[in-house]
């Protein structure tokens, strides 16, 4: 676990960005990050992108997937 980092999260599609939500960190104690509920709100494909920054470190990251019924 990492304290004291900055951590950012957003769930997007990879073809617009109308869907677009940054998740709202809730609380950040013992170096776990935890993040507001979300809604994915259509079928078909997500991304899910971090990026982590300590101090002058940057991490980034990003995961397809696939939403179905």
């Amino acid at each position: 676990s990492i304290d004291g980092a900055k951590v950012k999260v957003a769930i997007t599609r990879p073809h617009t960005s109308k869907s677009d939500q940054d998740l709202k960190l809730l609380s950040d104690a013992n170096g776990v990050y935890k993040f507001e509920p979300f809604e994915i709100k259509a079928l078909g494909r997500w991304q899910i992108v971090s990026r982590v920054t300590v101090g002058e470190l940057e991490a980034f990251q990003k995961l397809e997937v696939n939403a179905t019924n």
